[in-house]
């Protein structure tokens, strides 16, 4: 059974949840040596992405909007999980498929937004 998330302001029945984070490793070709001389720099930012089921309230599909606008924003959102708040993320992705749903009046989505943190 999914759970309902959100992203801001827009829930999301979320089935898949994952994440990850990279270090940045810088590499020194030292002339004449034998081997590599590696630097740790930091790490990226962390990611994480959120896929689900997305129900809309209107045939314009203004939850959907509302996700793709997030994109164009420079302002971070809340990613509220089934045991609370995960953090302030910008929202970096939306992927979206349109699904067959006979049995409600408006559009339904599978969802995939990929987010990153500050």
């Amino acid at each position: 059974m999914a759970a309902q998330w959100k992203v801001g302001d827009v829930s999301i029945y979320v089935d898949k949840h994952d994440g990850g984070q990279d270090p940045v490793w810088g590499k020194l070709h030292v002339l004449d040596a034998l081997g590599d001389t590696k630097h740790y720099s930091g790490a990226s930012s962390e990611r994480q992405s959120v896929a689900g089921t997305l129900y809309t309230s209107g045939s314009h599909s203004p939850e959907l909007s509302t996700l793709k606008g997030y994109t164009q924003s420079s302002t971070s959102r809340t990613l509220t999980g089934d045991k609370g708040s995960l953090g302030s993320f910008k929202v970096i992705k939306v992927g979206f498929e349109r699904k067959q749903a006979l049995n409600v009046t408006y559009p339904v989505y599978r969802v995939t937004v990929e987010l990153e943190a500050e």
